[in-house]
C-alpha cells in the first residue's frame, strides 16, 4: 500500500474513533489528508445524542407549562430536556417511558356522571353514568334521590 494512502486511511480511521467518543460535540472541520476532523462542543441549549458528522447540534426540547408539561431533566450537550406532566393532565406521547412531549388535561365527569377511575399522569379520567335512582349534579359521585 502507498505510504500516503495508508496515512489518508489512518487518519480517517482515528476521525471514526474520534466520533465514537464525542457524543455532545459536533463537526467544526471535517478532516483532511493532513489533519484530523476537528469538534466543537454543543451551544447551551444544543445537544447531540449520537455518533454523527453532523456540523450543527440539535435544539433542546421546550416543556410548554402553558400545555402542561414541565422540566423533569435539564437539556445537557449530551442529552435533550425530559418533560413530564403537571398536576391535572396526563401524557398523550410518551417517550421511552421516561417522558411526555404531548399533554392533555384531565376529562371532567358531567351532572349524571361519577369518576369511574380518576386520572393519573399517563391516562385519562374514566367517567361512569349514574345508575337509575342515582344522581350527580358535579360528576364527581353518584348520590341516590331521597323520597
Amino acid at each position: 500500500m502507498h505510504l500516503g494512502r495508508f496515512l489518508l486511511t489512518l487518519s480517517l480511521f482515528h476521525d471514526v474513533i474520534s466520533l465514537s467518543n464525542n457524543i455532545g460535540t459536533v463537526v467544526q472541520r471535517d478532516c483532511t489528508a493532513y489533519s484530523g476532523t476537528r469538534c466543537r462542543s454543543c451551544d447551551l441549549g444544543t445537544f447531540m445524542n449520537q455518533l454523527n458528522g453532523l456540523s450543527n447540534c440539535f435544539p433542546c426540547t421546550t416543556c410548554d407549562t402553558g400545555h402542561g408539561l414541565f422540566v423533569k431533566r435539564n437539556c445537557t450537550a449530551k442529552t435533550d430536556t425530559v418533560c413530564d406532566v403537571l398536576n391535572g393532565y396526563y401524557c398523550k406521547g410518551l417517550i421511552d417511558s421516561n417522558g411526555c412531549s404531548l399533554a392533555e388535561k384531565h376529562s371532567q365527569c358531567e351532572a349524571g356522571q361519577k369518576i369511574k377511575e380518576s386520572g393519573t399522569s399517563r391516562s385519562d379520567t374514566v367517567c361512569e353514568d349514574c345508575q337509575p335512582g342515582f344522581f350527580s349534579k358535579d360528576g364527581v359521585k353518584c348520590t341516590a334521590w331521597k323520597t
